[in-house]
């Protein structure tokens, strides 16, 4: 498989408070959004566990913390921080609960020196259970500095369980602790282009380091996702640093497992190849037309490569049946299949333009989309109907069809409008070149 071009490494922040329990730990939730937006971030990270049962947040407390995500365009993420004074196994049931509950977009694992110090094989013991409830769900393990200097953990445990790594680099607090050292020091387990990191904001023993230090520390890096600890003490200049990280981030080959679970998420999205575990032409095929409807925050190429945007993309898609993304976050990519039995053909701004309307009108079903020529034939379509594919495949049929031209052309973005000739109501929308302001209307029946 030959390399991805350099691409935009996501950026986030890990949110703490030193508040005692209650809405104190949340204070300043919007104005904290607001700014990591507009610095360009892709995310935040919460805490929601401390080891086993102990809350950082409640459940109210974290629903609240992903609504301002989303009102902001960011990434939900979740972080537990790990103790093992309950077993590792009751660690990772409570924290797989709560991600089962709340979808994050991935999961960090703070694991310390209480891992390193435990009797026992505790990193296994959690690794084993933690897939044991998720067997695929993104998540990352964040030790603190450098594997040589805490060899106590079972870093291999970690790997072996699909986690990956991202070091607390914090560099505020001791030279030794550079991203590039960090790096270098978890790279007997994984490639430095395959980690990601968590560099410190804090004022550490020396200093706090400004986003231009902070810039300079990860030039070069190959990261695929770089995030700072923490919330509190971050500046708006050291978000602007994060979020500027330019890469490189190639796209390293994949083992056969990982190969498997991406045919296993296609499928879940409902695409119609075989999983062989080989980056074969259906599998391009199917990642292409993928990332050609994936609706979320923000679009993907549609290049079929296996980029970690479209990793992620995948892996939400899969846990939630399908979904086209955040931003047409009622529809599926089941809904918008081939003929209606094929695989699903459909594109980013339908699946907007659908969600759109649905917000309007209310539930809405996707009678037809994509047509074949044969199929478009066979149902009495236009021979240049706007469902054929591969030439246009921008038209949906809609249902209940119970609303008047003027009500759609209202919303200002459908460009072809078809309507029943006796009721005058739309059954046809689709998205041909022109006006929304003055769509071309048609009778379609």
């Amino acid at each position: 498989m030959s390399a991805a071009p350099p691409t935009k490494p996501k950026a986030g922040l890990w949110h703490w408070s030193p508040a005692d329990a209650g809405d104190g730990r949340l204070a300043g939730l919007d104005e904290l959004c607001a700014a990591a937006a507009h610095a360009g971030l892709d995310y935040i990270a919460f805490k929601s566990h401390d080891g086993a049962n102990d809350r950082f947040l409640t459940d109210a407390q974290l629903e609240k913390a992903k609504a301002a995500c989303l009102q902001h365009g960011l990434g939900f993420v979740l972080w537990q921080y790990v103790y093992a004074v309950r077993p590792p196994s009751e660690e990772a049931a409570g924290f797989a609960e709560t991600i089962g509950k709340f979808q994050p977009d991935f999961v960090f694992i703070d694991v310390e020196v209480e891992y390193e110090r435990a009797e026992g094989p505790v990193s296994r013991q959690y690794a084993e259970a933690f897939r044991s409830h998720l067997p695929h769900f993104p998540a990352t393990i964040a030790p603190f500095g450098r594997a040589d200097f805490h060899p106590g953990i079972d870093y291999k445990a970690w790997h072996d369980h699909g986690f990956n790594v991202a070091p607390q680099a914090y560099e505020c607090d001791s030279r030794d602790l550079t991203p590039a050292a960090c790096a270098k020091s978890f790279s007997k387990f994984w490639p430095v282009n395959q980690q990601w990191t968590a560099v410190g904001l804090h004022k550490g023993k020396l200093g706090q380091l400004d986003g231009a230090h902070l810039g300079l520390s990860l030039k070069g890096l190959p990261l695929a996702n770089v995030s700072g600890w923490y919330s509190g003490e971050a500046t708006p200049d050291q978000l602007r640093g994060l979020a500027s990280h330019p890469g490189p981030v190639p796209s390293p080959p994949l083992p056969a497992l990982s190969l498997k679970t991406v045919q296993q998420q296609l499928v879940a999205c409902g695409f119609l190849i075989e999983v062989t575990g080989q980056l074969d032409d259906q599998t391009r095929d199917a990642i292409k037309h993928f990332q050609t409807g994936w609706c979320g925050v923000q679009a993907l190429t549609p290049d079929g490569r296996l980029t970690p945007q479209t990793r992620m993309a995948l892996a939400f898609s899969a846990r939630n049946k399908g979904s086209l993304g955040r931003k047409a976050k009622n529809f599926r990519y089941q809904e918008f299949r081939l003929d209606n039995k094929g695989n699903p053909r459909v594109r980013r701004a339908i699946g907007l333009a659908a969600q759109a309307y649905r917000d309007k009108f209310g539930p809405t079903t996707i009678i037809r989309s994509s047509s074949s020529v044969d199929h478009n034939k066979a149902v009495g379509g236009a021979p240049d109907s706007r469902h054929l594919f591969p030439a246009h495949w921008d038209a949906i049929d809609v249902s209940p069809q119970n609303r008047k031209v003027a009500e759609v052309s209202a919303l200002g973005i459908w460009t072809g409008i078809g309507h029943h000739a006796a009721t005058g109501t739309v059954d046809h929308v689709d998205l041909r070149s022109g006006d929304p302001a003055h769509p071309t209307v048609f009778p379609d029946h």
